[in-house]
């Protein structure tokens, strides 16, 4: 091996991922193991797996590729869950995907963008991606104390910027019946038709809501169907590789 290692290639990034999950999500030693056991696994099982065109690579080397993958992914969850936050009605999962892409690059840590849109699938859902106490503080805005980080992170994001593609720029404004006078609210009938309106309009805004609840629920069943999918069949890869390598 050489003394510098190389750029890291799509499959290698893919090779790397799976097999940190299948070790960190190890039912029987996943969650005693230190950090440095771990990742001693995650080098020995990637060098005995690797196609035989890919580089061999160090702990330090796969340890540091890992925790660059994984400041992407958490930060690009967080501007996802900032997105959603807006509750963009008519927005699908690809609509959101790219809105919260185009606010990944305003923070000045990933200006050049998102680059590991090929092991975003295996890696969206993991649970430790996902942190809750840190993102509801970016999207609720943060203690005064908390200001010295980047300005992207503190600020709520602009549901209704005209920069959103693929988001219906679909506004009305029920409540402009209420006049101000002289400091006092003066609220005139709103009539028959503009009561139905506001009626029709809310019993949409809920079915939306809730065929959006169900569409969310199957996407996320179906993901972890998907990765079980891929961690057996990578499973069953490593088996076959660690065989013929034994008939060797």
């Amino acid at each position: 091996m050489s003394s510098r290692s190389g750029n890291y290639r799509f499959e290698e990034d893919y090779l790397l991922c799976q097999i940190y999950l299948d070790v960190s999500q190890d039912p029987i030693t996943g969650n005693n193991q230190t950090r440095t056991r771990l990742w001693n696994r995650v080098t020995q099982l990637y060098n005995e797996t690797k196609d035989v065109s890919m580089e061999e690579r160090s702990l330090r080397s796969l340890d540091s590729r890992f925790k660059a993958i994984e400041r992407g992914v958490r930060r690009l969850i967080q501007c996802i869950k900032k997105v959603e936050l807006c509750n963009p009605s008519g927005a699908s999962e690809q609509d959101i995907l790219q809105r919260a892409k185009q606010m990944f690059v305003e923070d000045v840590q990933f200006k050049t963008g998102f680059k590991f849109d090929h092991v975003w699938n295996i890696l969206k859902n993991v649970e430790k991606f996902h942190d809750n106490d840190t993102t509801r503080r970016q999207i609720c805005g943060k203690h005064p104390s908390d200001y010295s980080t980047s300005q992207s992170d503190s600020q709520t994001p602009d549901c209704n910027t005209p920069e959103s593609p693929g988001f219906p720029q679909f506004s009305m404004n029920l409540n402009d019946d209420n006049d101000d006078i002289g400091g006092f609210s003066y609220e005139r009938p709103i009539g028959v038709k503009k009561a139905k309106l506001k009626k029709k309009i809310g019993e949409q805004r809920e079915k939306d809501s809730n065929m959006l609840d169900e569409e969310l629920k199957e996407m996320m069943k179906n993901a972890k169907a998907e990765r079980l999918q891929l961690i057996e069949l990578q499973k069953q890869q490593l088996y076959e590789k660690q065989q013929r390598r034994l008939f060797r």
